[in-house]
């Protein structure tokens, strides 16, 4: 006994049709279009939040340097180039000299600057019992209007970074 073979009902596939596809790619467009700015922003809170950490732990690698060796080191800003550098200033006099270990200089991100830099000079002293000479911060400000302070506490030489809200520019806000 033979069988035969039946015919495929070509009306019964079932596939996507052109217009289906079409909207498909419409939504997933718009859908990517909304999310591009805020992937944008958020790398860019990233960049900011890298430079703020690396500040940080310059100032704390500075602090660990001067209880180690007995030595005082200075973190400076240079808040108009945008660097830091962190030396140990063995002969005291707030400088950095030949023979003089440095850390640095490093810069900052091209969107991202210092401002408030509350530092007397623009430096801060950690001492060889690993207090720092003065409470005071600084705040770091990316092109978003985002900002990062990283503080200092004068008689522990604590530093640590914190978000800034609704921070606008020249008010000083501490």
């Amino acid at each position: 006994m033979k069988t035969r073979a039946s015919k495929p009902d070509l009306g019964s596939e079932r596939g996507f049709t052109m217009v289906e596809i079409l909207v498909v790619a419409a939504v997933f467009a718009m859908v990517l279009a909304f999310s591009l700015p805020a992937l944008k922003n958020s790398s860019k809170t990233a960049r900011l939040m890298n430079a703020a950490r690396e500040v940080s732990s310059t100032m704390k690698l500075a602090r660990a340097r001067a209880v180690a060796t007995a030595n005082a080191v200075i973190v400076e800003f240079d808040a108009d180039a945008g660097t830091f550098q962190a030396f140990e200033d063995a002969d005291g006099d707030s400088t950095w000299d030949a023979g003089e270990v440095k850390i640095g200089p490093y810069e900052l991100p091209s969107d991202i600057r210092f401002m408030d830099v509350g530092f007397a000079g623009g430096k801060v002293t950690f001492t060889a019992s690993g207090a720092a000479s003065e409470t005071q911060s600084l705040v770091l400000l990316a092109c978003t209007g985002h900002a990062q302070r990283v503080n200092v506490s004068a008689p522990t030489g604590l530093v640590y970074v914190s978000q800034v809200y609704g921070y606008e520019e020249g008010t000083g806000d501490r």
